[in-house]
């Protein structure tokens, strides 16, 4: 009941999470906050928060949204971020598959027009 191949790919990013130790286990639509970077344009990075696209088993590291680019990041200098929305509590935050599935769409559109 899901994506071909979603479990698949879920193992291997737990997986690829435990080895960063980093236990969260980070999905495709999940929001992230970067976190660690420590070269010169890597700590400009830290604190931003993005959109987790696609998590390429070859390199290890997932394809992050941030604004109009994205970048190839490791697990462990990633943390599922927080959402918030002033003036709406915590446990009214909802996001439904038809939101996500326009998340996920985002995502594969930016990443092919930006291939070039």
């Amino acid at each position: 009941t899901g994506v071909p191949g979603e479990s698949q790919q879920a193992a291997s990013v737990s997986t690829s999470a435990a080895a960063s130790g980093n236990a969260e286990e980070l999905r495709s639509g999940h929001l992230v906050e970067v976190r660690g970077l420590e070269s010169g344009s890597g700590k400009l990075l830290n604190g931003q928060k993005g959109l987790l696209c696609e998590f390429l088993q070859d390199s290890g590291r997932w394809q992050v949204r941030l604004g109009e680019k994205i970048v190839s990041l490791k697990p462990a200098n990633l943390r599922k971020a927080e959402l918030f929305v002033p003036g709406v509590p915590p446990a009214e935050y909802h996001v439904s598959r038809s939101r996500l599935r326009e998340r996920k769409r985002s995502c594969s559109k930016s990443s092919s027009s930006s291939s070039s």
